[in-house]
Formats: C-alpha cells, sequence, structure tokens
C-alpha cells in the first residue's frame, strides 16, 4: 500500500499517521501528553521493521508534527464499567 506523504493541514489527534518534520521519523500518533505547562507530546509508533521486529516508539512534540493520513488507524475500544475503589479485602490473618 502506498502511503501518500502529502501534509494535510489539521491538528494532531490520536490514530493520525504523521511524520516528524525535523528528522522524518513517520507512524501512528497512538498517545498524547500534556504538560502542566501546556506543551503536547505524542507517542509515535513506526510501522514493524523488515525484519519483522517491532521499533521502539518515540514521543515527539506536537509542532515538530505534520499530519499525512488523517484517521490512519481506528481501533474500537471495548466498553467498561467506570474503575472505583477495590471491592477486595486484605486476608484475616494480616499480611503476608
Amino acid at each position: 500500500m502506498a502511503l501518500s506523504k502529502e501534509v494535510i493541514d489539521k491538528d494532531v489527534e490520536i490514530g493520525d499517521r504523521v511524520r516528524d518534520k525535523m528528522t522524518g521519523f513517520e507512524g501512528i500518533a497512538y498517545g498524547r501528553w500534556t504538560c502542566m505547562t501546556g506543551c503536547v507530546s505524542f507517542d509515535v509508533h513506526p510501522r514493524v521493521g523488515g525484519d519483522g521486529k517491532i521499533p521502539s516508539s518515540e514521543w515527539v512534540d506536537e509542532a515538530r508534527l505534520e499530519v499525512i493520513e488523517a484517521g490512519g488507524v481506528s481501533l474500537k475500544v471495548k466498553e467498561r464499567e467506570p474503575a472505583g475503589p477495590c471491592s477486595l479485602k486484605p486476608p484475616s490473618d494480616g499480611p503476608r
């Protein structure tokens, strides 16, 4: 499948195929991190290499990313009940 290298003028969203303007590193925007200072970075996961190995992902500042395919990947997320306090009780004979 040939991928377009044309840049799309839009904000980066999780699931977009992106490229780092400085290094050319490409992959899917998998996670987003917002710091207290307002700096936003994305965890970018590249494709599996020709050797079948999974390369490491890289955290890249949002300002360095350009979208090359909007919604490159979408996953169906299973709905779950909201998490809360653990209902398990420690053993009656105390910690082990």
